[in-house]
């Protein structure tokens, strides 16, 4: 039984912090296409998808499939 993924392969790496109150979105660019996965490093916030909104802290991390919407 498989109970989780191995990453084997990545096109790029990026690290980013955000104040508090700051919002994130896609950007267009050059990882369009791309599937991103974020880690939470510190502190809290909110991810929205498709409706729903789902709280996040640190230790916790998403993955963005290309094309979906998410703020």
């Amino acid at each position: 039984t498989r109970t989780g993924a191995v990453l084997t392969h990545a096109r790029a790496v990026s690290y980013a912090q955000l104040e508090p109150g700051a919002r994130a979105h896609p950007v267009e660019g050059q990882l369009t296409g791309i599937q991103q996965t974020f880690v939470v490093d510190s502190g809290t916030g909110t991810i929205t998808s498709g409706g729903q909104t789902t709280s996040l802290e640190k230790g916790m991390a998403f993955v963005i499939t290309p094309g979906v919407d998410f703020e």
